[in-house]
């Protein structure tokens, strides 16, 4: 016979319904209400608006015969004084769950699809090779696998091409649970599209989002899914208008310098008529 005391013994000062879970434990646990000589385990379960109540606990502990106690999830830093004092006589558990390992995700190895070949497509590639991606380029006019992506990047100007490349069809094809990335124009992708995707699987993080289209029922959709956490939406800041004079004045010296050097193809920010960008 086990001897456990469920404490705070008022029902309005716990963090859960005490007697239901009474009435679950086998008849070999006998139940208090409070703590002496016979209790062998305390169950701590205050109410989170008591504040620190490591003082109470303490009392209750002096003297006693206690062997376990059990805390609730948060405030355990509170305890760790007297966890450490009875060290060796008192086994303390918190209610707090282990972390859920299933959740718990990684690039490295990850089929990652980027989609653009300009300056901020490239600096993206460089900064996924080292984490383990297996990283796969192109520009709008190839079609890349996309059943096999685990992450597609848009990382395109908006073109006549590339206007509504994310749409039914192209999504359609990312496998259930594949994350698409967009940090080009929000008219890449089709809206509409993307919230049928995400409601079928698909996990989406946009830069800026294209609402021209919605009606009332869809934006309240888009509404929901953020509110869900299954479509991340990123304030969009652009180039902050102070650092442009800087940058812009960095890319023409960089230019000039190549084509003083005669490697004119070299130039950062070459526009190609044929892609339109």
């Amino acid at each position: 016979m086990v001897t456990v005391a469920f404490l705070p013994a008022a029902p309005e000062r716990c963090c859960l319904d005490i007697d239901s879970l009474i009435a679950t434990l086998p008849a070999s646990i006998r139940v208090a209400r409070h703590v002496d000589a016979a209790t062998d385990a305390l169950v701590w379960l205050p109410n989170i608006a008591q504040g620190n109540t490591a003082p109470e606990v303490a009392r209750l502990l002096e003297g006693s015969n206690v062997k376990w106690v059990q805390l609730p999830m948060t405030g355990v830093d509170d305890y760790m004084p007297i966890i450490r004092a009875t060290r060796g006589r008192i086994q303390w558990s918190c209610a707090k769950p282990p972390p859920d390992t299933t959740r718990v995700d990684t690039l490295h190895g990850k089929q990652v699809v980027v989609v653009g070949n300009g300056t901020i497509a490239k600096a993206l590639v460089k900064m996924l090779l080292p984490l383990g991606c297996v990283v796969s380029t192109h520009d709008s006019a190839s079609a890349p696998e996309w059943e096999k992506a685990d992450v597609v990047v848009l990382a395109c100007p908006l073109t006549a091409t590339t206007m509504h490349l994310g749409n039914h069809a192209m999504l359609a094809q990312l496998r259930r649970g594949a994350l698409l990335v967009n940090v080009a124009r929000g008219e890449v992708v089709h809206t509409p599209a993307l919230i049928s995707a995400i409601r079928s699987g698909l996990k989406a993080a946009v830069d800026v989002l294209d609402q021209s289209e919605l009606d009332t029922q869809q934006k309240e959709e888009v509404q929901r899914l953020v509110g869900e956490g299954t479509l991340l939406v990123t304030p969009h800041s652009a180039v902050p208008m102070r650092i442009v004079p800087r940058v812009l004045g960095e890319r023409i010296r960089q230019n000039l310098a190549r084509i003083e050097q005669g490697t004119w193809h070299d130039c950062i920010g070459t526009v190609d008529p044929d892609k339109g960008y």
